[in-house]
């Protein structure tokens, strides 16, 4: 990898998709830190097989079949941006808590997502958009979603890092 160059998955969720808020939410993210640029995209579906392995952390608990219901209801908006050191936090400090009404005032998740009452006391949120927790996530995910062929990218090491060329 570059030196001092970060790289993340955004992956803009299927509410979001459908309302057209994914070319507004990855604009947005673009310009979150100066110097960034996406170097892949695409638009895909995930299955139930899919989303419980890119949220595998999650599948115990309780409120997962709601994730995996959600996730797999629509079309999704995969991107990865390539930014500078400390791109990651600033992105997620931009995006906001996950919950969208405890997501700061201005944040991407208070703007756009939702939090709906389920009826039962549970609540399920549809929170417009994810994006990597750190580095090394970002990588896992990016191998998960995209293919060495489609990351477009001036430094051969992500790639290589990635998709070492024994396999």
């Amino acid at each position: 990898m570059a030196p001092n160059r970060e790289h993340t998955l955004i992956l803009i969720k299927p509410d979001a998709v459908e309302q057209d808020l994914h070319l507004t939410v990855l604009a947005r993210l673009e310009h979150t830190v100066e110097g960034s640029r996406y170097v892949a995209s695409r638009i895909l579906q995930f299955n139930p097989d899919l989303c419980r392995e890119h949220y595998s952390h999650l599948t115990e608990k309780p409120f997962y079949k709601n994730i995996e219901t959600y996730m797999c209801s629509g079309h999704i908006w995969a991107a990865v941006l390539e930014g500078p050191h400390g791109m990651i936090p600033a992105i997620r400090e931009d995006i906001g808590a996950t919950d969208p009404t405890a997501a700061a005032k201005g944040t991407i998740r208070n703007t756009y997502g939702t939090k709906i009452d389920l009826g039962n006391g549970e609540y399920f949120t549809r929170n417009v958009v994810h994006a990597s927790e750190s580095q090394q996530e970002a990588y896992e995910e990016i191998r998960r979603l995209f293919l060495k062929e489609e990351i477009q990218n001036s430094a051969p090491e992500f790639a290589e890092k990635l998709w070492p060329a024994t396999e």
